[in-house]
């Protein structure tokens, strides 16, 4: 099952130490947002892009990008083992 593929306790602490790039300010971010100048795009190319919404996970239901930060490896990983994990 999908918990013997993922180490679960390890993915969840690593995203909350992750380095953070931020390529914009927050405000600038949700201007994109109130203008539509916004992409939806799949968890699997996400890496590299920059958010424009607050991004929070459930479980464990803690923010884990503000508005303006990029999407890294580590970060996109964790959102694809909740994606699997939640199905």
């Amino acid at each position: 099952a999908v918990c013997g593929r993922y180490d679960v306790a390890r993915h969840t602490s690593e995203m909350y130490r992750v380095g953070l790039a931020r390529a914009m300010q927050p405000s600038d971010a949700l201007a994109h947002n109130a203008h539509r100048k916004t992409e939806r795009v799949e968890i699997d190319e996400l890496e590299g892009r920059i958010t424009t919404s607050l991004i929070t996970p459930y479980p464990p239901g803690i923010p884990l990008l503000i508005p303006g930060e990029v999407f890294n490896k580590k970060i996109v990983d964790y959102l694809k083992f909740s994606r699997e994990f939640n199905t």
